[in-house]
């Protein structure tokens, strides 16, 4: 054994020779004490840490979740409706039970994926997506409370931020899954307000662009009135931003084909005229010539034929007339006719009826901004603004050139927040620890400095000092036990070559 630690080893036999019975116990009681605390510490901070991967599960669910955990060998927990597994095993648990099919009922919400998680761990792309997730999650538990709805899903679909651009590039889109309850069905109101739910719960989502669709792919809202409940003024704003992003997401991908991806950001500025005109016209023009097309005709022909009356002049006939009549007179001999002819043409000339109705909208200005990462040069800023200016429609002879404009400085990318690294998961168990391990120093410290002032022996080998009492008034013991140490400090070869040889004889 080195000698070094065999004199560690007698200096400690020593010390703990010298103390008494009691403070012995003390010694023992405090270091047990901080043996079982230590144990505790490192049992909790190895330990595994379950969390939750689904809730609000009735106890069917949770029976077929269980079961498919204890086929998978992994451990878990329930606590009211709760699945909770230990965290190394939470990722691989949800893939095996969604390919399972699992759970029927339940979701996945904030407090589940940021309950146990350091959040100040997370990149900002890691939090984004859980934040995605957790809100899907939650949509689509309260969704699920619909009379009527067995399961449901939810997927979004967030716009692309940028800097520098008050609005996000791209619109942000929803689709609703429904698995609807056998004889079941859902009413439009009640479409209508899933719609409502889900663009009040996402910013910057309209109600016409929350597609929903039943298990068999039918689609149960109807997007040429899902607007109804819009009022106008709503209305003209969503159309306004519809074609401003419009018009911007069209010359950003063109720009960004040429300056590369993430160096141009386009903002439109539209203003728009939703003051609809409707006309009527109406036109009668002749077809043929100056009468039209005839569209009936009809004609009327009228012809008598008659012999003459004969006798004597003044005298009635005996087929004559009455007493009292007229008197009719000879004639001339022969046959009498009669003729009449009459015709009616109807003509009908062209009517032109026209009807026109503007547009819901008209532009009457619209600019665009553009910004360009870096410090452009003239001609580039110039091409550039050409180049919009004939996307829009702008005449580019010079006259229009301020409705364009393009500014350069460079972009600042949003730094990643830094990986926390292991340890400081648990840097408050080892804070606790220190702070114990300090409480125990600090007792040891106050318990050599009141057997310092008791005048018993320190607990480690005080340094040499001259005897204060003589031989003769030791004690035999105390009396060896410090010729032993004289010898020790004196001729520490020669007290090792004794010690040995003590060590040899036992």
């Amino acid at each position: 054994m080195n000698p070094q630690v065999r004199r560690w080893l007698e200096q400690a036999r020593t010390m703990w020779r010298g103390l008494d019975p009691k403070r012995r116990r003390w010694l023992i009681a405090g270091a047990a004490a901080g043996l079982v605390l230590l144990v505790a510490l490192s049992w909790y901070a190895l330990a595994p840490r379950y969390v939750v991967i689904y809730q609000n599960l009735d106890a069917k669910a949770a029976g077929e979740v269980t079961n498919k955990l204890d086929e998978l060998k992994i451990p878990y927990r329930t606590s009211g409706g709760q699945v909770m597994v230990p965290e190394q095993d939470a990722d691989r648990a949800r893939m095996q039970l969604a390919i399972a099919g699992l759970p029927k009922s339940g979701y996945v919400g904030y407090e589940d994926l940021f309950g146990n998680t350091n959040i100040g761990g997370m990149s900002d792309n890691e939090f984004n997506v859980k934040s995605l997730m957790a809100l899907e999650g939650s949509l689509a538990g309260t969704i699920r409370q619909i009379d009527g709805v067995e399961d449901v899903q939810v997927h979004l679909v967030m716009p692309e931020q940028h800097m520098f651009v008050e609005q996000p590039v791209g619109q942000a889109k929803a689709s609703v899954f429904l698995k609807i309850a056998p004889g079941a069905q859902l009413g439009p109101d009640q479409v209508a307000g899933i719609q409502q739910l889900v663009s009040h719960s996402v910013k910057g989502l309209n109600a016409t662009d929350v597609a929903v669709v039943d298990q068999n792919g039918v689609r149960l809202d109807h997007p040429e009135d899902a607007g109804t409940a819009v009022s106008n003024a709503d209305r003209q704003i969503l159309i306004q931003k519809q074609y401003e992003q419009l018009i911007s997401d069209r010359l950003q991908s063109a720009l960004g084909r040429i300056l590369g991806p993430g160096n141009v950001v386009v903002l439109a500025n539209a203003r728009l005229n939703f003051d609809q005109v409707k006309s009527t016209q109406s036109d009668v023009r002749p077809v043929v010539g100056q009468n039209g097309v005839p569209v009936s005709v009809q004609k009327s022909t009228k012809s008598a034929t008659g012999t003459g009356v004969g006798g004597v002049p003044g005298t009635a006939t005996a087929g004559g007339m009455a007493t009292g009549a007229p008197p009719t007179y000879q004639g001339a001999t022969g046959n009498g006719t009669y003729d009449e002819s009459q015709q009616t043409i109807n003509y009908e000339v062209s009517k032109i009826v026209t009807e026109r109705v503007g547009q819901p909208f008209t532009l009457q200005d619209l600019t665009v901004s553009v910004l360009v990462n870096g410090q452009p040069t003239p001609l580039q800023v110039q091409q550039i603004r050409n180049y919009v200016l004939t996307a829009v429609g702008y005449p580019n002879d010079g006259t229009q050139d301020q409705k364009v404009t393009v500014t350069g400085m460079p972009f600042q990318t949003a730094q990643s927040a830094p990986q926390v690294a292991w340890w400081a998961r648990y840097g408050w168990a080892i804070g606790a620890f220190a702070a114990v391990a300090a409480a125990i120093g600090i007792w040891f410290a106050l318990k050599r400095r009141r057997m310092a002032e008791e005048g018993l022996p320190e607990p480690v080998i005080p340094a040499p000092r001259p005897s204060l009492f003589e031989e003769s008034e030791l004690p035999e013991a105390e009396q060896r036990r410090r010729e032993v140490e004289q010898l020790a400090r004196t001729r520490p070869q020669e007290f090792a070559e004794l010690l040995r040889t003590w060590l040899a004889e036992e």
